[in-house]
């Protein structure tokens, strides 16, 4: 960027000069630049394109700022948009993290070393044979584990087997022991309780362990038969001088009240100088309402003025709420009341809300296969294919953003809150009349580079254009005010269900929250459409994928949502082929990676390497359990 704008100012100017001897030592010093420029970047290739990125992100920033002024008479200029600048940076980071992955045994150790500052766990040599003859590719990229363990690393072996046990025994809780190389779902609980959770999420770990099982030492896990984080630790008690050596039984740590929403819970986790622990009293739930207000998007263009840069890099799954309470209401999540434990307690569980302690594993549904979340399921076969027969090629594909869904938005605690879930409000947008206009910026023409116009076009004509949105079934409604589930069929727009697979008529899929973590993920990236997720909850492949590479992020106030439409279908009657070709490449990028980063193997070799994690410290008071080249790498002894 630097060298293309010397030479735009440099060449007219030399003619100007009108001696030789200037012209001269013009063209010397020019060559001397492009000579240190050029050795500049062989010896430090990384540093100096660090360096040209950050002038090109600031240069397109300062040129986008011309949005902020009023525009008129189709005024355009040729900055490159917000989101073409996103999808040149995920890409390199992309092929950056791929070309940096360890090839050889020694140099995967090495890695671990300096990542985590430890000695890998016992069986490291057999878990990178596993991962290598799987053809798996991201061989370094567990830091999600390293994350999710890190408070437990302050347990003894003796209270970390106890917490486990005791948290199995909980009426949403789990076990799955592994004895002598054999692993089994356990289904014990404590006295005068019944289980509440689905076994079926204890089933899925349990088969994900099935091919490595025999190289496991004995141990269990406490596995959350709930779709939603389940521990949620007070601030004090996680604090190093609170820390709690010893605990009782797991029973006097949870809060059972299903009238207490989870809000309250997760306010608890934040630091006592944070604003939501010193005025609690200014970020209360909002007044009950059977619906918003359309929402103004006069107002959001006004506020954030330059349409460069309202775009997320990334999902909202660290949106800190202890620093931003004022967002909490937006999200349904916050409205449910389920059973949670108070303490550090290890259970583990498919997403991971913010505030939330629990340790990271694939979900059932991405391992068994299921009509509703499984790409290419086939009845009479009983599992997903490669190629679903009802997945169009691109160009039948349609550039409307599809989503269908049941009303499992959020829980009722308190009630008359439902307006505000991200699914209902997404619905809302879709089918409500709205005097409001979006200010958007599209492309003039096809030519290169590529030239913008900012106009602002009414909503009602974006929303109807735009969207193919609706629920499918109303659940969890009864509270509902007024009618109940009947009320809130005639607030908001219901279809008739669908398939999975009707999903895949549309070029953009949107994907959203419930009151957990929504399970289709991998199956729309499996498809020939492209993703737009919004989400606040991480999962077990964070570290594997790329926004902007293989799906799009978006918010949970949606403000960007027409101008993303716009930037890869556009507003015009003429077909526009630079956005269309840039979100097949996500498409494309994101069926790839599903194939090659996600597979049941993937999450077989991320299982695998957790379970190595969590022996280490299962044990890690009676043996030694880190690995090293000169010992047996087994476990013997564990009788």
């Amino acid at each position: 960027m630097v060298l293309h704008l010397d030479f735009a100012l440099f060449f007219p100017s030399y003619w100007t000069l009108k001696h030789k001897l200037y012209r001269r030592i013009a063209l010397v010093i020019l060559c001397v630049s492009l000579f240190i420029g050029l050795g500049t970047y062989h010896i430090f290739p990384a540093e100096t394109q660090e360096f040209i990125d950050r002038v090109e992100i600031e240069y397109q920033a300062r040129l986008g700022s011309l949005s902020a002024f009023p525009l008129s008479g189709g005024f355009s200029f040729r900055p490159k948009h917000g989101i073409g600048i996103l999808i040149e940076e995920g890409r390199r980071k992309w092929e950056e993290k791929l070309a940096r992955q360890s090839q050889t045994l020694d140099q995967a150790v090495a890695e671990y070393r300096r990542r985590y500052g430890l000695e890998p766990p016992n069986g490291f040599d057999k878990w990178f044979d596993f991962a290598r003859g799987s053809d798996f590719k991201l061989i370094d990229e567990f830091d999600a584990i390293h994350l999710d363990l890190a408070p437990f690393r302050r347990l003894s072996s003796q209270e970390l087997q106890h917490r486990t046990q005791s948290a199995a025994l909980q009426d949403t809780t789990f076990g799955v022991k592994i004895e002598d190389g054999w692993a089994t779902v356990t289904d014990e609980i404590r006295p005068g309780g019944v289980k509440k959770g689905d076994i079926g999420r204890a089933q899925g770990f349990l088969q994900s362990v099935q091919g490595f099982m025999s190289e496991l030492p004995d141990m269990m896990f406490a596995i959350s038969g709930l779709a939603e984080p389940t521990v949620y630790p007070t601030w004090e008690v996680s604090q190093p001088h609170n820390f709690s050596a010893v605990l009782e039984d797991a029973s006097d740590y949870v809060t059972q009240s299903n009238n207490f929403p989870l809000w309250y819970k997760y306010t608890n986790t934040c630091h006592p100088a944070d604003p939501v622990r010193r005025r609690p009293h200014e970020f209360n739930f909002p007044n009950a309402t059977s619906i918003l207000p359309p929402t103004n998007f006069d107002a959001i263009s006004t506020e954030t003025g330059n349409a460069f840069s309202n775009f997320r890099e990334r999902t909202e799954k660290d949106l800190d709420f202890c620093k931003h309470p004022e967002k909490f209401y937006q999200f349904g999540h916050f409205y449910a009341g389920w059973s949670i434990f108070n303490e550090t307690f290890p259970v583990f569980g498919p997403g991971k809300a913010p505030g939330s302690m629990n340790i990271r594993i694939p979900s059932y549904y991405y391992i068994v296969p299921l009509s509703k979340y499984t790409y290419g399921f086939d009845e009479i076969l009983g599992y997903g294919q490669d190629d679903d027969p009802n997945d169009p090629d691109w160009d039948d594909k349609t550039g409307t953003m599809f989503w269908r869904g049941a009303t499992t938005g959020g829980g009722s605690i308190p009630s008359g809150r439902y307006p505000y879930y991200v699914r209902h409000r997404l619905v809302q947008l879709a089918v409500q009349d709205n005097p409001s206009s979006q200010l958007i910026l599209h492309r003039t023409g096809q030519r290169m580079p590529e030239t913008w116009t900012e106009s602002r076009i009414d909503v009602n004509t974006l929303r109807t254009t735009a969207m193919d949105v609706g629920f499918t079934m109303a659940v969890q409604c009864a509270p509902y005010e007024p009618g109940g589930c009947e009320g809130m069929m005639e607030d908001y727009k219901f279809v008739d269900a669908v398939p999975l697979h009707a999903a895949y008529k549309s070029k953009i899929l949107l994907d959203l929250d419930g009151m957990g973590y929504s399970a289709r993920s991998l199956a729309l990236l499996a498809s020939k459409s492209a993703l737009v997720k919004s989400t606040i909850y991480a999962e077990f492949f964070d570290d594997w994928i790329q926004p902007w590479v293989h799906f799009i992020p978006l918010s949970s106030t949606f403000e960007e949502i027409f101008n993303i439409w716009a930037y890869f279908v556009g507003p015009g009657e003429v077909y526009d082929y630079s956005g269309d070709a840039a979100l097949k490449s996500i498409a494309d990028a994101g069926r790839r990676w599903k194939r090659e980063h996600a597979r049941i193997v993937d999450m077989e070799v991320y299982t695998y390497r957790l379970c190595l994690e969590w022996a280490r410290l299962w044990y890690k008071d009676e043996r030694d359990m880190d690995y090293s080249p000169t010992t047996a790498n087994d476990f013997e002894g564990d009788e």
